[in-house]
């Protein structure tokens, strides 16, 4: 996907990023910031608002090791 259409590293990598954040944020006990920038007010989103703060990070983390070897061209994301 990532070599195929525009944009979608940027996504993945920004998406994975805010939402380990949350995540965090969950597990800690406070209330989560949802940042209109990272996770395009996503707050009702089942992945998000339903899913376990492991799962999410497990996920997540998953995630951007499946585009781990385009990221290292993209500066701007590392």
């Amino acid at each position: 996907m990532c070599d195929n259409i525009d944009g979608s590293t940027t996504f993945v990598t920004t998406f994975c990023c805010n939402a380990i954040n949350f995540a965090f944020a969950r597990m800690q006990g406070t209330e989560p910031v949802m940042d209109e920038e990272g996770l395009w007010g996503l707050d009702q989103d089942p992945f998000l608002s339903r899913t376990e703060p492991e799962f999410i990070v497990d996920a997540c983390l998953v995630g951007i090791t499946v585009i781990s070897y385009i990221l290292p061209e993209r500066k701007d994301l590392t």
